[in-house]
C-alpha cells in the first residue's frame, strides 16, 4: 500500500493546487461518485478507464473506491512530520483511507482523508461476475482488474 502522502502526490498526476485531478470543479464527467449523469453512468463501480486519466495516466484515482494507504490515523501527525516524504505514524488504531467511493462526493478531493480500523472494516462483495486469479487479485468482466491487500475490496 502507499503512504498517505504518495497516494496524494499519484492522485493529483502533477496538478498541484487543484481540489481534483483535473481542477476545482466535480462533475460526473469525471468522476463515479453519488449517482449517475454525464459520463457517470454507474450507480456502483465504473469500469478502469470510463474517465480520463490524470497527469500521471492513472484512473479513478478520486471517486469509484476507496483506496487504502499504509499510514495509521493520527491527527496531529502532519503538524510535527518531517515536510518531505512523510510515513506516516508507525502505529495507531485507524489505517487511512483515500479516493472516495461511488456512493458519495463529500471525500472526493485529493487532499481528503478518513481512516477506519482495518479488522473491523466491512470485506464489499464484489458482482456475480468476479473470479480471483491469485492472491489478492480479482477479475471482473464488467469492472475489470482489482489488486487489493490483506482481504478488503470495495466495489459493490
Amino acid at each position: 500500500m502507499p503512504t498517505e502522502a504518495k497516494w496524494e502526490y499519484a492522485a493529483r498526476g502533477g496538478l498541484k493546487g487543484k481540489r481534483y485531478p483535473w481542477g476545482d470543479e466535480i462533475s460526473h464527467d469525471n468522476a463515479n461518485y453519488s449517482g449517475t449523469g454525464g459520463r457517470d453512468k454507474w450507480s456502483k463501480c465504473a469500469p478502469v478507464s470510463s474517465f480520463e486519466a490524470n497527469g500521471y495516466g492513472l484512473y479513478n484515482m478520486v471517486g469509484n473506491v476507496w483506496e487504502w494507504c499504509s499510514d495509521w490515523d493520527a491527527s496531529d501527525y502532519y503538524s510535527n512530520s518531517p515536510p518531505r516524504n512523510t510515513q506516516g505514524p508507525s502505529t495507531g488504531e485507524k489505517r487511512v483511507l483515500r479516493g472516495g467511493s461511488h456512493s458519495i462526493c463529500v471525500w472526493l478531493a485529493v487532499a481528503s482523508t478518513i481512516s477506519r480500523i482495518p479488522a473491523a472494516s466491512t470485506v464489499f462483495v464484489v458482482c456475480q461476475d468476479c473470479r480471483t486469479v491469485g492472491p489478492f487479485t480479482l477479475v471482473c468482466a464488467m469492472h475489470g482488474i482489482y489488486r487489493f491487500t490483506t482481504g478488503w475490496l470495495i466495489c459493490i
